[in-house]
């Protein structure tokens, strides 16, 4: 009720920035996780560590010009805010790479889940 009267407050390309922004992060984070759907060598190991790097490359990336640049509302999130020399893919995108090829390298690199583990997750269809 409140946040929404509020964002009533202000034009409409901020809130339709910060939707953007709050639905990227997570759907970068989970990128690399959603592949266990499919791939049974996914690790508990190689999943988190997927969704902290997609996570957390979008966070950083979407802020880069409040580091670079001054803490000012206006360039946060209007301009300038993809790492060079990628300004023309959306933070979002490299999240979501980033996520993937965490999840399979780490998941290759740790050991595999136990066979029980599967059988229960992977129930035959």
């Amino acid at each position: 009720g409140i946040l929404g009267w509020l964002f009533a407050l202000y034009p409409v390309a901020p809130v339709l920035e910060n939707f953007a922004f709050a639905i990227s992060v997570p759907s970068a984070a989970l990128a690399g996780p959603l592949l266990g759907v499919f791939w049974k060598r996914i690790t508990r190991y190689g999943a988190l560590a997927g969704m902290i790097i997609g996570a957390g490359f979008t966070i950083i990336d979407n802020f880069y010009s409040c580091f670079v640049t001054n803490w000012t509302p206006g360039k946060m999130l209007s301009f300038g805010y993809f790492i060079p020399p990628f300004e023309w893919i959306h933070p979002w995108v490299m999240g979501v790479a980033l996520s993937l090829v965490v999840t399979v390298i780490v998941s290759l690199v740790t050991p595999k889940e136990p066979k029980e583990h599967l059988e229960k997750v992977f129930a035959p269809v």
